[in-house]
């Protein structure tokens, strides 16, 4: 009688764990997906390299007249840069996928690259 009510609360704790694990897998994917909606990283990279370029544009404006080819080649290869992250940040645009809903961690379900590439035998061989 003691064991069963013993397996009965171990089941039910089991069960209080496993829907709190479920709950905050849901929620990882959820603050997740918000990170990835409003793109926090590339426009934290984009305002960084925007200071970058501004203190570049101040210190090759100080130095005037008396600049030598290597300041200016320096001060070019700055701003070029500047293009190619703003060209980065604008083709990442947000891709619409959904957030996948999962009922507690079933581990990695991704697809079997031993069995995509047994799928067919290689070319030659029969």
């Amino acid at each position: 009688m003691e064991c069963q009510e013993c397996a009965k609360r171990e089941a039910e704790d089991l069960a209080r764990q496993t829907a709190l694990q479920t709950k905050a897998v849901i929620r990882c994917q959820m603050i997740a997906e918000c990170v990835n909606r409003l793109r926090i990283a590339p426009r934290v990279m984009v305002i960084l390299y925007g200071y970058i370029c501004w203190l570049t544009f101040q210190w090759f404006i100080g130095l005037g007249t008396e600049a030598t080819a290597e300041q200016v080649a320096f001060a070019s290869t700055i701003w070029a840069g500047a293009a190619a992250w703003f060209g980065f940040y604008v083709k990442s645009g947000h891709t619409e996928q959904p957030v996948q809903q999962t009922q507690g961690f079933q581990g990695y379900q991704g697809y079997n690259t031993q069995q995509q590439y047994y799928a067919k035998p290689p070319k030659g061989i029969d």
